[in-house]
């Protein structure tokens, strides 16, 4: 694919405001999800440690242990024990809801997109395939990790604009060719819900779709880049000293970015 279609493609993606703001809703809708499920495990762990507690220090609490009567240390023992019955099951029911709360929205986010039937039998499906990708993304970033430490380890010390923008746009080149191999293995995923076959297809889409992918991931850097420092612009001229502002209409511009390049990619990919 030559440069002038990857260019039609791009304007295409933008093109369909509808799907554009959709993808938007249901990763807002996936974030916002997941920070309740968590919050509220962490709001029930918060308050089973004030009821232990009870307005008294750790330090109180460990001298409860040497002088307190049998009668106060075993019911002591009774609420730290249920305490730990609340972080271990607890963070393994937080789990497990995150998980299927991201398999039930990736399953309507790659439906949409693809135009397919939404299969509720295959959210758990997801989870899996999520938990497999999600080990392997983990590994390709601390290979990015260690790349950049390389590449910008002996320029540590040195704080120069240019040295600071490139390895901005270093991460951001490295974050996106991650994001394009799930979309890959999402994208493959939802043709058989087949997880490792999803995981092999992604690699051979990139490797056969390689130039026309790496056409695709300049764009989007581009685009990234320049919308993100433009907003960043904009928030210091508009909103100076309203830290606040920024840092909640960023994240959800960079939620919005990537909503719109998974578009992107799709429309890359399906041509």
């Amino acid at each position: 694919m030559d440069f002038k279609n990857v260019l039609v493609l791009y304007k295409k993606s933008w093109k369909d405001k509808r799907l554009l703001f959709q993808m938007f809703f249901y990763d807002l809708i996936t974030v916002l999800g997941i920070f309740g499920i968590v919050s509220l495990f962490s709001t029930l762990l918060i308050r089973k440690n004030a009821s232990i507690l009870g307005g008294r220090s750790v330090t109180a609490i460990q001298n409860l242990f040497l002088t307190g009567t049998d009668a106060e240390v075993s019911v002591l023992l009774s609420q730290i024990q249920g305490y730990l019955a609340l972080l271990v099951f607890g963070s393994l029911i937080t789990f497990i809801l995150v998980l299927l709360f991201f398999g039930f929205t990736r399953e309507k986010v790659w439906s949409r997109l693809t135009h397919k039937p939404f299969h509720k039998k295959k959210i758990l499906s997801w989870t899996l395939h999520t938990l497999l990708l999600g080990f392997i993304l983990f590994v390709l970033y601390i290979f990015v990790l260690l790349l950049r430490l390389i590449i910008f380890g002996q320029f540590i010390n040195q704080e120069a604009v240019v040295l600071t923008i490139f390895k901005g746009l270093f991460t951001q080149f490295f974050w996106l060719v991650l994001f394009f191999f799930y979309f890959g293995a999402a994208f493959s995923f939802k043709k058989d819900y087949k997880a490792w076959h999803s995981i092999g297809e992604s690699f051979a889409l990139l490797k056969k779709s390689g130039k026309c992918l790496f056409k695709v991931l300049l764009l989007t850097l581009l685009t990234v880049a320049l919308v993100t420092m433009l907003a960043s612009f904009i928030f210091i001229k508009a909103f100076p000293g309203a830290l606040l502002v920024s840092n909640l209409v960023q994240p959800l511009l960079v939620l919005f970015l990537f909503s719109w390049s998974r578009i992107y990619f799709y429309l890359a990919v399906r041509d």
